[in-house]
């Protein structure tokens, strides 16, 4: 319900001012792969090696790895 929402915003809040990925990164988050398509507040999107699109509410997101940054 809204206390869902507003994890997932508040989620998405600090991954945005922490700069943790942003679109064009490659991610391995969950069990996908793939590059960042979108950040919002609620939902982060990845596209994976398929070209399936996953939809991952921020909330929901407790570890990921950012193979990008990790090359710079």
């Amino acid at each position: 319900g809204a206390q869902t929402i507003v994890r997932d915003v508040l989620s998405g809040i600090l991954m945005l001012v922490e700069d943790q990925y942003g679109v064009g990164d490659q991610v391995d988050v969950l069990d996908v792969k793939g590059t960042v398509e979108k950040v919002g507040l609620r939902i982060t999107v990845i596209k994976d090696a398929a070209g399936t699109l996953w939809y991952l509410r921020n909330g929901e997101i407790l570890k990921i790895g950012n193979l990008s940054q990790a090359k710079n």
